[in-house]
Order: C-alpha cells, then sequence, then structure tokens
C-alpha cells in the first residue's frame, strides 16, 4: 500500500467504525448503559443501565495505550490478558500483510493516543466487529472489539 492509499484506508476505517458506533447507539441504546463489567474468562463485556438492564457483547482484545510512556502494546503481546485472549487477537497481525506497515507486528512501541485510535480502528475493521469500546483504566486506555451480542 502506497502512501496514499493507506491514508484511503485509514478514512475508510474511521468512516465505517463512526457508522457502526452511531448503528450501535441506534440499535442498542448503547450510550445509556452506565457501567460494564469486562469479563476476561469469557472474552465479553456486559453493559449495564441503572435500572438494571444489560447487554453482553463477546469482544476481542486489541490493544492498549497507556498515557505516562505514550506507549500501544498489542493485546497478543500483552502478559496482563489471558492466553485465550491473547492467542485471539494474533489475527491482527495480518494487517501487516494488509497495510505494508510492520507496526501490526511489533509487540509495542512509542505513539500519541490518536495513533492508538486509528490502530484500533483498523483493527476493528479488520475483525468485522460491530463496533468498539475503550475502558480507561487511570490515564491508560484498552481498546476492545465488540462482536456479537450475546
Amino acid at each position: 500500500m502506497t502512501e496514499k492509499e493507506f491514508e484511503g484506508f485509514l478514512t475508510q476505517c474511521h468512516k465505517e467504525v463512526n457508522d457502526k458506533q452511531k448503528q450501535l447507539i441506534a440499535e442498542c441504546a448503547l450510550n445509556q448503559y452506565t457501567s460494564y463489567t469486562f469479563d476476561q474468562k469469557s472474552k465479553s463485556i456486559t453493559f449495564k443501565k441503572e435500572d438494571g438492564q444489560t447487554l453482553t457483547f463477546d469482544i476481542t482484545c486489541i490493544g492498549s495505550w497507556h498515557h505516562k510512556e505514550e506507549g500501544f502494546v498489542w493485546a497478543w503481546a500483552n502478559d496482563s490478558f489471558s492466553e485465550e485472549i491473547r492467542k485471539e487477537s494474533e489475527v491482527l497481525k495480518e494487517l501487516a500483510q494488509v497495510t505494508g506497515y510492520d507496526i501490526f507486528e511489533k509487540e509495542g512501541f512509542k505513539c500519541e493516543e490518536i495513533v492508538a485510535r486509528d490502530l484500533a480502528y483498523m483493527s476493528i475493521h479488520q475483525l468485522k466487529a460491530l463496533g468498539i469500546y475503550r475502558i480507561v483504566v487511570g490515564e491508560s486506555y484498552v481498546f476492545l472489539a465488540l462482536k456479537n451480542i450475546k
């Protein structure tokens, strides 16, 4: 992929994720849920409304971005995730062949938050996920691909 083709691909991924997020809000009222529970064992995230109503998605972990280090680590390289989660996320390495950039095969690297978001958006495209969710952990983020609704 040339740099221009890559920019077009990234723009396409942004539009795709934005459209998917709008659809999740319209169809599932995702923005009305006030809390969540992330379960590594079942590879799922459950959103909960104040009235007790829940919505559960299967997930694939994409990676995490750490504010202090200004660094991104792919989920497949992150020891804080279960072996099963790491193994499932290895499919994201395929983005190296799609784009021609080896950043998708590097375990971790320094980058700004906006680059981490771009990587997550391209991952949503690659995974053909329904949408994305960003868990805030202190000053860090964990990016999850929302797959099918359970």
